[in-house]
């Protein structure tokens, strides 16, 4: 890499810099928008996880308190209501396991990675 930056009085060696430099912001750009995209599903199923798991506590909340009146205003009955509470919260687990295994060590890698690139496109600028 120094050698490199050494022989810049060629044109060779400075268009095979320029190359370099194209081909790294490019490769950043790449896997930061990988990273981002990654970042923004984590937490969408968190997020979703969370509601989901709000709407099964107050759905059980209800059941144990017998309080089913807001429910039945819907069209629910009790056994329709157990049935909500239970699915929404395997739902909410399933999620929640989405959501933390894309922020598992293969994500934590990318943002190794692309940390190293930029470091990479530092040194050649300098």
């Amino acid at each position: 890499m120094i050698a490199d930056r050494t022989n810049t009085s060629s044109p060779d060696s400075v268009s095979t810099l320029e190359e370099r430099r194209r081909d790294l912001r490019n490769q950043i750009s790449d896997l930061s928008s990988e990273v981002n995209t990654q970042k923004a599903k984590a937490g969408a199923a968190l997020g979703g996880a969370a509601f989901l798991v709000l709407l099964s506590l107050g759905a059980s909340y209800d059941l144990a308190r017998d309080n089913l009146a807001p429910w039945l205003m819907l069209g629910l009955d009790r056994q329709l209501l157990k049935l909500i509470a239970l699915a929404t919260g395997v739902a909410a687990m399933l999620l929640l396991l989405a959501g933390l295994w894309k922020l598992l060590p293969e994500s934590r890698r990318r943002e190794a990675r692309l940390a190293d690139l930029e470091r990479e496109y530092d040194d050649l600028i300098d």
